[in-house]
């Protein structure tokens, strides 16, 4: 058996190099809990959604390869057989995502060498099997032609990564160096994250040094689990992502806040604490706005709800307020100067100076209205709130 052998304290362990297992390595405990404790977390239908998803974006895309008609039925039977329970009261959005894949996602099927690839390698590079894999990941989509490799990952994320952060992003590289181990012959290799909720694909190239300091990059991560000392959590970007969050001691700590922060130690130790509170309370929002979206309005006791309320704000063009503004003898410099929230603040002082002036300014505004999920004291006329942009 090839795989990374780890002891830490009294703990021994063998585990796949994975991007999956060193996100989990950046905390001793996440890591202690998934891999030694084997925790399980429970189903998430977000995470069902996104199984669904790449598990019908690989349908379709091997009905395409076999030149086989991606049709209404066939379509349809990818849905039946590729959609979980949890995923269900989430069809429309899944219905969406795939209109766009099916339209929008046009690859030459001749450059494609790979979908949902399981690439398992011994310490010699070497193809094996996941079970005895010292490195390995699972490749959405590879495609090669000639001595130029694209490795493409579908994501269901709500959010875009900026160009800086797709340029350095860890799981992307670590599978371009898989596929250099792979393809020996490659020279040129992009990296590409697919969005499935905006239906485009953003792509970068990869040198070999940078593929040179990933590898790098993982036997430093790896001599450094070699030395830990403790299973002690710390805290990070990993925490959004983990699915130990809900046994970890920091998101379980609702010890009251420090009196003073005084040392570096502390300060680290509160920053830790505070990024896993707020996961957490993120998560809980979340799944609290799925609720109510559903049932309504949640009492958390007598004088206090959570639950959506009708908010409206403006969108004013700058043009047609200098115009207004000239017309009431306002100056108009400081609309050159200030962003939306200084906006807010100038208007509210042209409104105290001259009620007819801002009534006249709102004419040429755009009225907004749309609901937002939030908690608020019962009689506080939560729907009656008025946002200014």
């Amino acid at each position: 058996m090839s795989k990374l052998h780890l002891k830490i304290l009294d703990k021994e362990f063998d585990v796949t190099v994975s991007p999956t297992f060193l996100s989990e390595a950046n905390c001793p405990f996440a890591m202690k809990a998934n891999r030694i404790d084997k925790f399980s977390s429970p189903p998430s239908w977000n995470l069902e959604v996104g199984k669904a998803v790449h598990m019908i974006f690989e349908g379709i895309v091997k009905l395409r390869m076999k030149n086989m008609p991606v049709d209404e039925q066939a379509v349809d039977s990818l849905f039946k057989t590729c959609v979980g329970p949890l995923a269900i009261p989430h069809i429309g959005e899944i219905v969406r995502m795939v209109k766009v894949f099916l339209t929008d996602f046009d690859i030459n099927t001749a450059t494609i060498a790979g979908i949902e690839e399981e690439v398992c390698l011994d310490e010699k590079g070497e193809r094996t099997t996941w079970d005895n894999a010292y490195v390995g990941g699972y490749l959405d989509m590879v495609q090669i032609k000639g001595d130029a490799a694209r490795v493409i990952d579908y994501k269901t994320q709500w959010n875009i990564l900026s160009r800086e952060e797709l340029d350095k992003h860890f799981q992307l590289t670590f599978y371009a160096v898989l596929l250099r181990k792979l393809y020996p012959h490659i020279k040129s290799f992009e990296v590409g994250i697919y969005y499935a909720r905006h239906g485009f694909l953003a792509v970068s190239s990869r040198t070999p040094q940078q593929l040179d300091e990933c590898e790098h990059q993982i036997e430093l991560r790896i001599e450094q689990l070699n030395r830990l000392e403790s299973f002690e959590p710390v805290a990070g970007e990993h925490c959004t992502i983990c699915d130990a969050i809900s046994i970890c001691p920091l998101a379980k700590d609702l010890s009251d806040a420090p009196l003073a922060i005084i040392t570096a130690e502390q300060a680290t130790k509160a920053a830790g604490r505070l990024r896993v509170l707020e996961i957490v309370k993120k998560n809980l929002n979340d799944k609290l706005k799925d609720y109510s979206s559903e049932h309504g309005e949640v009492q958390s006791g007598p004088t206090y709800s959570y639950g959506f309320v009708p908010t409206s704000s403006y969108k004013y063009p700058v043009n047609e307020i200098g115009q207004k503004l000239v017309q009431h003898g306002f100056p108009i410099e400081p609309l050159l100067r200030i962003d939306s929230t200084g906006l807010k603040k100038f208007l509210g002082k042209v409104k105290r100076q001259n009620e007819d002036a801002y009534s006249d300014i709102l004419s040429v505004a755009t009225k907004v209205v749309a609901t937002k999920f939030k908690g608020y004291k019962a009689g506080s006329n939560a729907g009656d709130e008025e946002e200014t942009d």
